[in-house]
C-alpha cells in the first residue's frame, strides 16, 4: 500500500508545481508527515541532563530529529547539547518560524521542577503541537 501512497504524493507534487512555492512546500510537508514518509521533528524545553539523555537516545535510534532546545535559563544554558542548538527562551518558541515543521514539543526538566512544568505546559498550550513531558521521577 505504501508505494501507491508515494505515487499519489508524487502526483500531488507535480500538480502543485504551478502553485505558490511556500504554500506548496507546507502542503507537501504536511502530506508526507501524515503518510509517515518523514522522520518526526521535535524541540525540547530545558537544556538539562534529561534532555541530554533524550538527544543521545534519539541520535542512536534516529526515531526523531531534535531541531533545537529552548530554555528560559539562557544565561546558564550551554549554546548546544550534543550538537543541538539552544535557540532561545520558551517565549521565542511560541513565535518561532519552525513551529509549522515541529511535530512535538518535549519538556525535559527534572522532577524538582514539577510546578514549573505545569506553567510551561500552560504557556505552550497556545501552540498546535503535541506536548510531552519526560518524567524521570515516575520510575
Amino acid at each position: 500500500m505504501r508505494p501507491a501512497l508515494r505515487d499519489v504524493a508524487a502526483d500531488v507534487f507535480l500538480e502543485l508545481e504551478a502553485v505558490d512555492h511556500d504554500w506548496r512546500d507546507r502542503l507537501l510537508f504536511f502530506l508526507f508527515r501524515k503518510l509517515e514518509l518523514l522522520t518526526p521533528n521535535i524541540v525540547v524545553i530545558g537544556a538539562t541532563p534529561q534532555t541530554q539523555r533524550l538527544i543521545s537516545g534519539l541520535l542512536a535510534s534516529r526515531e526523531a530529529n531534535v531541531i533545537g532546545i529552548f530554555d528560559d535559563r539562557a544565561e546558564r544554558s550551554p549554546t548546544h547539547v550534543l550538537g543541538v542548538p539552544v535557540l532561545g527562551r520558551i517565549d521565542d518558541l511560541i513565535s518561532h518560524r519552525l513551529i509549522p515543521y515541529i511535530d512535538s514539543i518535549v519538556i525535559g526538566v527534572g522532577p524538582e521542577a514539577r510546578t514549573r512544568v505545569t506553567q510551561m505546559a500552560e504557556q505552550l498550550s497556545v501552540l498546535p503541537n503535541d506536548i510531552y513531558v519526560i518524567d524521570e521521577g515516575a520510575h
